[in-house]
């Protein structure tokens, strides 16, 4: 009976020793957990460099070329009515996109001209934002420049595609009437704007009148502008 009894010992031993070694194998490692919106806020706050920026929008101007002229040449070479709406469509979307950026860009420039506090931010590709122009740290001076800029931007967009392209397609025709309707919607928005800050009103007073009321009419009228100027140029 004893020497039975000795080796149920020894296997309990053993269990008992190689119990604690599971328990710690099975216990889990707690890893630190971001908060998504520090970690957002952190990311806005590194400097962004305007290579990149720029490198990205010329990326996505060119892809949008290539649709607009993919289906451009699809009508050209079979005539297709099908063809003949999607270059039309994507006339418009891409002249939109162009002038809306080179009106960005335009604003940035006009602000960095006169050394403005104007920071470029990481944003998404389809957002329009570009920097983060800081109306407590800059003046009416600085402010104009800006606003000037961007207007000054879209409309020589618009001159550009006027002079590059022969009106000779649908598709070509849209793309310049959509880059038309977003220079009128941008110009009967802020022309007000430019002009009641160099009468004197500070920035944020001479932007008090815009609101989403105003951005809709005025969204209305660069589609009717846009609409007019396709009519005019088929």
């Amino acid at each position: 009976m004893a020497e039975q009894a000795k080796p149920a010992r020894k296997r309990k031993v053993k269990a008992e020793s190689k119990a604690p070694a599971r328990a710690t194998a099975k216990t889990p490692s707690k890893a630190p957990v971001k908060d998504p919106a520090k970690a957002s806020a952190e990311s806005q706050k590194k400097p962004v460099k305007l290579g990149n920026v720029a490198f990205r929008d010329l990326a996505l101007v060119a892809a949008a070329l290539s649709l607009w002229a993919a289906a451009d040449a699809w009508y050209l070479l079979t005539g297709l009515e099908f063809a003949s709406s999607l270059a039309i469509v994507d006339g418009i979307l891409v002249g939109l996109a162009l002038a809306a950026l080179g009106h960005e860009w335009g604003h940035y420039a006009g602000a960095r001209l006169k050394d403005a506090n104007a920071r470029l931010v990481r944003t998404d590709a389809l957002s329009l934002l570009r920097f983060r122009y800081d109306m407590e740290a800059n003046d009416s001076r600085q402010f104009n420049a800006m606003s000037i800029g961007g207007n000054l931007a879209h409309w020589s967009v618009v001159l550009l595609l006027f002079l590059a392209l022969p009106m000779d397609s649908p598709g070509r025709i849209a793309l310049i009437a959509g880059a038309f309707g977003f220079a009128v919607f941008a110009t009967v928005t802020e022309a007000p704007v430019i002009v009641r800050s160099l009468q004197g009103m500070s920035p944020r007073e001479s932007l008090n009148p815009v609101d989403r009321e105003r951005l809709v009419r005025n969204g209305f009228v660069g589609a009717v502008a846009g609409g007019l100027a396709f009519a005019f140029l088929s």
